[in-house]
């Protein structure tokens, strides 16, 4: 049976029509975002050394959404050359490690993260004077909170924005 040009312009131009029309599917592929963020702040260590840190954190998210529209976010989580100076011990350290967690939400429609906290270790990299020795504090928590993520049709679960501290505010 042959099927006339226009019909099947017709045909094409209703599947095109019908793909633009139909709502976010919950299997559809998911959502990755990738962030830096900036990540600056006054840590007092154990042995009473006050160190200004700063660098940044990258932050990757995986979101997905179920058939009831309810997200489901992966986490990774890196710090980028987030170091400091102690100015009366002149001692340098590094904040280094990633971390990965997931977070499931119990409302439909955009991730709603609370605060998570994340724990890395600090490393001595340069002693004044003496031989290096270990961190007074080898874990030093790091606070992400106030996530935003787009929330118009196509593009929700795209995450936009996050702040990173060493103290939970």
């Amino acid at each position: 049976m042959k099927i006339s040009k226009s019909l099947r312009s017709g045909f094409v131009l209703l599947g095109m029509l019908s793909f633009a029309l139909a709502p976010f599917r919950a299997d559809a592929a998911p959502r990755v975002s990738n962030l830096f963020t900036p990540l600056v702040g006054q840590v007092e260590l154990s042995n009473g050394d006050v160190v200004n840190f700063s660098g940044q954190v990258h932050v990757v998210t995986r979101v997905t959404f179920s058939e009831a529209f309810l997200p489901a976010v992966q986490m990774y989580v890196n710090l980028d050359r987030v170091e400091g100076v102690s100015p009366t011990s002149g001692n340098t350290y590094l904040l280094v490690g990633a971390s990965n967690t997931e977070w499931v939400g119990i409302n439909p429609g955009p991730p709603e993260i609370p605060q998570q906290v994340f724990s890395f270790n600090l490393v001595e990299i340069q002693v004044n004077p003496g031989p290096p020795d270990l961190p007074p504090s080898p874990v030093i928590p790091v606070y992400l909170r106030d996530f935003s993520f787009i929330q118009e049709a196509g593009s929700e679960g795209t995450l936009t924005g996050v702040i990173a501290s060493f103290e939970s505010r």
